[in-house]
């Protein structure tokens, strides 16, 4: 059955190429190279089960919601923390519920590949991909999918090349299943973003100028945002009680927004923001 060792061969090959994405520089053209192998291998296993290439489409289709989600939990978790790595973590939170659809969908596909093929590799990938779904907010369920997707590898390499024919078998996936997993990844998503992004105590605003105050060890740690954009620092002084605490030397932009970070007195009383047209005073008690 050429078909069958034509669909194993892009399979197979497509599955390898596609972990290598993580690779610096070339990772995402190998990435590239590998979804669409692997979703030809789909395409002519069609005639053996047509259920996984429907699988595949439907992931297709999440793969850009989880990019919509990735890049506002980007801009979200930055702005929140101003560490990189807290902002990615804080992304990949945002797309949890897509990526345990993404998840679940894919335990469907491999079991669908061992009711054709018998080839228990696909059962341990299974396995696995569940408790990867189960822990991926731990950072843990990562290496565990990779696992999962080392077996499926073995599997596509493994499986015979005379598999029982599938073709116009009923889809069955759960939507209780799938709904439940969603459930799950929203109650636990939503509860780590909280505890791992700052809460502030007070939030002021005026025209272009956002102030955000959070009491740490008796202090104020503040936040100025100036919502504009412009060359260089848009604020060009900030005085607190008329003492000036900044002149426009260290800041960060998210989003087109300069963010100054600052530490000053609980007890303070005012805030002044100069931008060199404009002074914007906060009350802060």
């Amino acid at each position: 059955m050429t078909s069958v060792k034509n669909a194993k061969s892009f399979l197979y090959w497509g599955a390898i190429l596609s972990l290598l994405s993580f690779i610096p520089f070339i990772g995402g053209l190998l990435g590239f190279l590998g979804v669409v192998l692997y979703f030809v291998g789909l395409y002519e296993w069609r005639d053996i089960d047509d259920r996984p290439f429907t699988v595949g489409i439907a992931q297709i289709i999440l793969g850009l919601f989880f990019v919509v989600f990735l890049v506002i939990g980007m801009e979200h978790g930055f702005f929140a923390t101003l560490s990189f790595l807290k902002a990615f973590y804080v992304a990949m939170l945002y797309t949890y519920p897509v990526t345990a659809i993404m998840v679940m969908l894919e335990r469907y596909l491999v079991q669908y590949f061992y009711e054709a093929t018998g080839e228990e590799s696909f059962l341990k990938a299974k396995k696995m991909y569940f408790i990867g779904f189960l822990t991926t907010p731990f950072l843990v369920g990562i290496l565990i999918n990779l696992i999962g997707r080392v077996y499926e590898i073995m599997g596509y390499g493994s499986m015979t090349d005379n598999p029982k024919v599938l073709k116009g078998s009923e889809l069955d996936i759960s939507g209780r299943q799938i709904g439940g997993a969603v459930l799950y990844s929203i109650a636990l998503s939503a509860l780590i973003i909280y505890l791992v992004t700052p809460h502030y105590d007070v939030k002021l605003e005026k025209g272009k100028v956002e102030v955000l105050l959070r009491k740490v060890d008796g202090k104020y740690e503040a936040k100025v945002v100036y919502h504009g954009r412009c060359w260089g620092s848009c604020i060009r002084e900030i005085s607190v009680d008329g003492k000036v605490v900044y002149t426009g030397t260290s800041y960060a932009f998210v989003d087109g927004k300069q963010i100054v970070s600052l530490t000053i007195p609980v007890n303070s009383s005012v805030l002044v923001v100069n931008d060199g047209y404009e002074r914007y005073t906060f009350n802060l008690k």
